[in-house]
């Protein structure tokens, strides 16, 4: 849970900075290859929001690439704009509250309305140094990659939020028994039971947990440079 955001003190130290009552309960570093060709997209249609369980706050992301995207690069973000976007919000409350989370597109009910979805959507190219907040409800897809992609994604809540602990372990058994979801679906949850939100170092609460364990990604040794190398340099710029 917390070893991105340790490696990160600048972007941790900024983010009190810019939300009133924050809570971080998580983060992902996600690296890519360039897509198949015979693929449309990097990903399928998801939403986030149903990770959240018993948010009484907002629950969004802060997604961060670390690459120039364009239309020549792919590997932006889309996003649903449409105008359906408060009736998708209550199917997505409904299937969640009763038959559980899944991110996967095989179990969700958004693999229904995928016309909808790409009719809809909306897509930003990005630069190094932006970054893209949304609500963790929206539903989103990364388009086809053309490039080697690595992207930091920092879940949060803003304002007041509970931690459900008895349905997060009904979903993770969900994880365990139902063919097709999505095994890092799970570790998160796994990790969030255990650690909790991320606490700032040199926080009173932070001197209470334990040092964690998890090891950083290993590089290619094509990659001349190390990621945290990679992003210092582009934030003095």
């Amino acid at each position: 849970m917390y070893v991105y955001l340790d490696r990160l003190p600048s972007l941790v130290a900024l983010l009190p900075q810019l939300f009133d009552h924050l809570h971080i309960i998580g983060s992902n570093f996600f690296c890519s290859e360039p897509t198949n060709p015979k693929h449309n997209s990097h990903g399928e249609w998801h939403t986030g929001h149903s990770l959240y369980f018993g948010v009484r706050g907002s629950a969004m992301t802060l997604w961060i690439p670390l690459q120039d995207l364009n239309e020549d690069t792919g590997g932006r973000l889309k996003l649903y704009n449409g105008k359906y976007i408060s009736q998708i919000d209550d199917l997505l409350n409904c299937q969640v509250r009763h038959t559980g989370n899944s991110i996967s597109n095989e179990h969700s009910i958004l693999k229904f309305l995928n016309h909808e979805l790409e009719s809809g959507c909306k897509i930003e190219n990005m630069c190094v140094g932006d970054a893209l907040l949304f609500d963790e409800m929206l539903p989103h897809q990364a388009e086809k990659c053309r490039i080697h992609r690595e992207a930091l994604a920092v879940r949060l809540v803003l304002g007041d939020y509970s931690l459900d602990k008895e349905l997060i372990q009904q979903v993770l058994k969900r994880y365990e028994t139902v063919p097709g979801e999505n095994g890092y679906a799970g570790e998160y949850l796994e990790n969030l039971l255990e650690y909790g939100e991320y606490q700032f170092p040199g926080s009173a609460e932070r001197t209470q947990i334990d040092p964690p364990t998890e090891t950083m990604p290993v590089e290619e040794p094509e990659l001349k440079r190390n990621l945290w190398t990679r992003v210092r340099e582009r934030m003095q710029r």
